[in-house]
């Protein structure tokens, strides 16, 4: 497991009250909706550390404060993009098998992969936002003597993937880890709206020059979320990757849709995949 530290989980456990709060939010219908809103702020009001809570069979350490991400999965884990979830990890059957979690964020589809399957998995994550990174590592920390993660391989890779080797500036809203964006890129509506920018520079490697150096002979299943980035990723893979690495399972965020240059799930369909559902955030496809 690459850039693992040792950290205790049980430091920022929640207290009774608000333990008893996420499990009404988690196994009952005042999870949804109004209440659910209603629940979170009980939770976060006058707190603003993170939460040590048990999450799809492992331990994971939720910052939901700045990222609605990890609020979802503090408040409703079983309910967290479960079809895209399910989708993946359903063609995840092989002690061979490959995940690629292109725009990872805190992590959290890594972690439902590696906790999810009991066959050996490897698992490739990138993602360039150091502090998200830094959560990353503490999630697979925090479950590094636990079962599920025994047969898995975890490579964690904090740089971004594009079409060129270079360096860029990666913005996002203070309070808004999940919808960073590289400067320069056409902006998505999340992007333009974000308050109080924070900038950092980050590198960018060439997903077929990754692909090459670290040998990747396929893919079996790949999620890519990266604000509006998707499509010029997917391209160089279909363009300039051997067939051999296409992944089979496939799932690809469209809400920054507007904002492609190509239009990547089109060009999949046109390369022998089929859309398997679609949801309000993504688009999940099968090869043939």
């Amino acid at each position: 497991m690459d850039q693992m530290t040792n950290i205790e989980f049980g430091m920022y456990r929640p207290n009774l009250f608000q333990s008893i709060l996420i499990g009404l939010s988690r196994y009952t219908l005042l999870g949804r909706g109004f209440m659910r809103r209603f629940l979170k702020r009980l939770i976060l009001n006058n707190n603003n550390k993170p939460f040590d809570v048990a999450l799809w069979g492992g331990y994971a350490r939720l910052y939901p404060h700045e990222n609605i991400s990890e609020q979802k999965a503090l408040l409703c884990p079983f309910h967290y993009d479960k079809k895209e979830l399910q989708f993946l990890k359903k063609h995840l059957t092989s002690k061979d098998d490959v995940f690629f979690d292109i725009g990872a964020n805190a992590g959290l589809y890594s972690f439902y992969m590696a906790s999810q399957t009991s066959q050996p998995l490897e698992i490739h994550l990138f993602e360039p936002e150091a502090e998200m990174m830094r959560r990353i590592q503490e999630k697979f920390a925090l479950t590094a003597n636990q079962p599920m993660l025994k047969n898995k391989q975890i490579h964690l890779h904090p740089f971004a993937l594009g079409t060129q080797s270079q360096t860029a500036t990666l913005v996002r809203g203070e309070k808004d880890y999940g919808g960073a964006y590289i400067e320069g890129n056409k902006l998505s509506n999340r992007a333009q709206n974000a308050q109080n920018e924070i900038k950092s520079e980050i590198v960018i490697k060439s997903f077929v020059d990754f692909l090459n150096e670290f040998k990747i002979k396929t893919i079996t299943a790949l999620k890519i979320d990266v604000e509006g980035y998707e499509d010029r990723i997917i391209k160089q893979l279909f363009e300039k990757a051997s067939e051999s690495v296409w992944p089979k399972a496939l799932s690809i965020e469209h809400i920054s849709q507007k904002d492609w240059e190509f239009d990547c799930i089109n060009e999949a369909l046109n390369r022998g995949y089929s859309i398997e559902l679609k949801t309000r955030n993504n688009t999940a496809l099968l090869r043939q």
